[in-house]
């Protein structure tokens, strides 16, 4: 491709993480580098800083800072496909009024004075949905507080980091090296052509190595400066975002059981301040529940009371779950006629509310810690895109500028 520089993806098409590809390219410099003063001529023969570039066309952060909520960050980030505001607003609800289904969850309702008044069925499908989303998570949680799961990989980051601080420092001490034996040149008993072409060898190798050590320093900041930065910011995002998830982790993975119960606690208190038995279990044969009266498995002999059965119909359409106490925190209140499907509609949102409580905090979270870290990661690949894209041989007569700012052949 015309005007590619060779081994180098097209536009677009390199979508790896910061953490995957610097320190492989960091550390894969001339192997020379750090050889005795002897063999440093082979520093200006290679390219050190080619394979880091370009590096704005070799990273793509697909995110705008501070824009993501927390399942957005476990998918960019991470890499991790997560959905949790999807299943926690399951088509149909989590409890609907119907008949049980044979081989499914228990359904529970209300039998009295020889009638059945309600039978209220969970949604299998919808906890199953719940659960093995949460759980996507709460099984990854350890690895992405340490920082080495999908996308992110925080020990190569800071090996990149170390890397180039290791690059910058050597090469500080080997012009200083070269400078004293040029020195040392200057100040000793030899003279004439040999002097000066030695002389002129050092400077001309200073000048390289200078080169070469303002890849890493110049502009500011330096770019071990910035790759630490990202390591801190990478760390920061791991600890908070699994921090988060660890307050609201015993919420969400109890959802919908814990509430169904809670639920179903209250309305039995309200049935029992006005004098009714509470709520039984209606398994998919339709035969009602044991009267506690009666004995295990007697049915209830006795006929429907009209009048009993319309006081019954009162008090179940006159439910608030206020009366009975309080539901679970972040759950709204419930009320209507337990025998009918809009009081099982707002009891739906309630549980749905209460999850959104605990999502809303991770996506707090999640938007100052991927705002961070595309800050820094964007400083990464700002400074990177200032490193030379061709490394050029010093040779004598030609200014450091020139090495450092040759353009791509």
């Amino acid at each position: 491709m015309s005007g590619q520089t060779p081994g180098e993806l097209p536009l677009g098409t390199d979508r790896r993480p910061l953490t995957e590809f610097l320190p492989s390219r960091l550390t894969s410099g001339p192997p020379r580098m750090f050889t005795p003063l002897s063999g440093m001529h082979d520093v200006t023969a290679r390219q050190p800083a080619t394979g880091l570039l370009p590096a704005r066309r070799r990273v793509a952060l697909a995110f705008t800072p501070g824009m993501l909520d927390f399942q957005h960050a476990v998918k960019q980030v991470l890499g991790q496909d997560l959905d949790l505001r999807g299943p926690a607003a399951p088509a149909g609800g989590w409890l609907s009024v119907s008949l049980p289904v044979p081989g499914g969850a228990p359904a529970f309702g209300l039998w009295a004075g020889g009638a059945q008044f309600f039978t209220v069925t969970p949604n299998d499908k919808a906890r199953t949905d719940w659960q093995n989303a949460a759980w996507i998570y709460e099984n990854i949680d350890q690895e992405v507080f340490s920082g080495k799961f999908g996308l992110i990989d925080l020990h190569r980051l800071h090996a990149a980091a170390a890397a180039a601080s290791t690059w910058t420092g050597q090469l500080e001490s080997l012009i200083d090296e070269t400078q004293r034996m040029t020195d040392r040149t200057q100040a000793g008993a030899l003279a004439g052509s040999a002097a000066s072409v030695i002389v002129d060898r050092l400077r001309g190798l200073t000048g390289s190595l200078t080169a070469a050590r303002d890849v890493f320093t110049e502009p500011a900041p330096l770019v071990h400066d910035v790759l630490d930065d990202a390591a801190k910011a990478l760390t920061e995002f791991g600890h908070q975002m699994s921090y988060i998830w660890w307050e609201s982790n015993q919420v969400l993975l109890g959802v919908p059981d814990n509430e169904i119960v809670a639920i179903r606690n209250n309305i039995d208190s309200y049935l029992a301040m006005n004098g009714l038995s509470g709520l039984g279990e209606i398994v998919a044969t339709l035969q009602p529940p044991p009267d506690p009266a009666q004995g295990a498995g007697q049915p209830d002999p006795a006929q429907p009371d009209p009048a009993a059965i319309g006081n019954i119909k009162d008090v179940l359409a006159r439910y608030d779950s206020t009366v009975a106490g309080d539901l679970l925190p972040g759950m709204d209140k419930i009320a209507g006629d337990l025998a009918q499907q809009p009081v099982w509609d707002a009891a739906n949102a309630a549980i749905t509310n209460r999850i959104n409580v605990e999502l809303d905090k991770l996506d707090r979270v999640a938007r100052s810690e991927t705002g961070k870290l595309a800050h820094a990661y964007n400083r990464v690949v700002d400074r990177l895109a200032k490193l030379p894209r061709t490394w050029h041989a010093f040779r004598p007569g030609l200014s450091r500028e020139w090495v450092r700012a040759a353009p791509a052949s």
